[in-house]
């Protein structure tokens, strides 16, 4: 899934039922940040929720909503057409905790924001219900009381807080693998000030990673989430070397050298001269580099082919899904099961190829893999910070990005102790020791 994942052409990517390893930690890259329910670190066997922000969304554009519950995260974006708040949701089938906590929290919101200029919503996520209003007329099978009445909180809730539908009807987003049916229990719920920045929502059966089950969706808005672009870095490999000094030289013939330095502003003029004509050289002959986000060293072209007859038995899978019965649901069941187990031989045996090749440079990054704390490969950043409880109104916290600079200098930087007024009356104990000042010699 994150080698579908391209962030030069999505924001958020909202996943449901997240795979976690025995660290209790999920799978990310460098180019995502992973949003995680605050239970998570308490409960992680529980988290059902997942949300990725693509890093090069300003951190100032974003904050994470808490919604004590490991089957929702949420985030509130901030956009030149106003704030939106994207809710993921998984919707438990038995005790629908997820849809309940989000009513819980959207009654709330409606009683605190200024009625005029609400926020947008979106609701997504696998709400496990199933109902006519989404669900293909052939599935009748699911239309039972116990279903519908499951499927008719959801429809309140539609209707009490201006939700449409904007995933269109009869579009399924899951494929059983025992039974090979095609159902719609996952859904993408808007508000209506959305409507005229919906561009597009639709599946892409043919990118379904192997070994599971639901199908993405993929949701496109006409809002700009404040994207950075990336810095193309210097790639000092392919350096043209000779040429470089040649250039290099060519600049630093023009700085004085002729006399010592007198003070110190004499010092940082030439300090910054010299800085200057590195810089410039590294900016105009060596070629820049931009690392691609899919790098796998452990992918092959065996794999590449594999990937691509899997998306074509795919795409004819769900052409034919109205036919349970054609021999190309089985035929696609096949490839995809052949194709995950190839992925899961090709990472096994490049890690043991890795370690048999350890030598004594090798074997420090060895080390290094072994003993680092955790993580699912995400970047960091820095959460809201709750500051204090107030006994009457909402806790302080700091949000962002210069209220945590303030709070962690505060916390870590206190401010000097006051300067001692000038006793001369104060005795002191006669001197030990006569003070003789440190050498060079000494210190080294």
């Amino acid at each position: 899934m994150l080698h579908i994942l391209d962030p030069d052409e999505y924001d958020i990517a909202a996943i449901q039922e997240p795979y976690l390893d025995h660290t209790h930690n999920s799978r990310a890259s460098p180019n995502w940040y992973s949003l995680y329910p605050k239970e998570h670190y308490a409960k992680p066997e529980d988290t059902r929720s997942l949300l990725l922000i693509n890093r090069r969304i300003q951190t100032n554009n974003w904050t994470q909503i808490d919604f004590a519950s490991s089957n929702v995260t949420a985030v509130q974006m901030q956009t030149p057409s106003g704030q939106v708040l994207l809710i993921n949701m998984y919707n438990d089938g038995k005790n629908h905790e997820g849809a309940r906590k989000v009513t819980q929290y959207m009654r709330k919101m409606a009683r605190a924001h200024n009625p005029s200029h609400p926020p947008h919503i979106v609701w997504l996520g696998d709400f496990n219900s199933h109902h006519p209003m989404w669900d293909e007329e052939r599935n009748l099978h699911l239309f039972t009381r116990a279903n519908l009445d499951k499927a008719q909180a959801i429809i309140d809730a539609m209707a009490i807080h201006d939700l449409q539908m904007i995933l269109p009807k009869n579009i399924p987003t899951l494929w059983a693998m025992s039974t090979c049916n095609f159902t719609r229990p996952d859904n993408v719920l808007a508000s209506s000030s959305l409507h005229e920045h919906i561009l597009e929502c639709k599946t892409s059966p043919e990118t379904r990673p192997p070994k599971t089950d639901h199908i993405p969706i993929i949701t496109t808005l006409d809002m700009n989430p404040g994207r950075l672009e990336d810095t193309l870095k210097p790639n000092f490999k392919s350096a043209d070397w000779p040429k470089f000094r040649k250039s290099l030289s060519e600049k630093l013939a023009n700085i004085d050298t002729q006399h010592e330095v007198q003070n110190e502003s004499e010092f940082y003029r030439r300090l910054n001269t010299l800085t200057l004509a590195i810089t410039d050289t590294i900016e105009s002959v060596v070629p820049k580099l931009r690392p691609s986000p899919y790098t796998k060293c452990w992918w092959s072209k065996e794999l590449s082919q594999k990937r691509a007859e899997v998306r074509k038995l795919g795409r004819r899978s769900y052409t034919l899904r109205g036919h349970p019965d054609e021999p190309a649901h089985r035929t696609y069941k096949t490839a995809r099961n052949q194709y995950g187990t190839m992925i899961e031989m090709a990472k096994r045996t490049h890690w043991e190829e890795f370690l048999q090749s350890v030598d004594d440079k090798t074997v420090w990054s060895t080390h290094h893999y072994a003993v680092s704390a955790p993580s699912d490969g995400g970047k960091a950043r820095v959460p809201t910070l709750c500051l204090e409880n107030q006994l009457d109104g909402p806790a302080m916290v700091a949000a962002t990005n210069e209220e945590k600079t303030n709070t962690f200098m505060k916390t870590f930087f206190s401010s000097p102790e006051p300067e001692e007024l000038d006793n001369s009356d104060k005795e002191y104990p006669p001197q030990k020791f006569p003070f003789s000042t440190i050498m060079n010699t000494q210190i080294k």
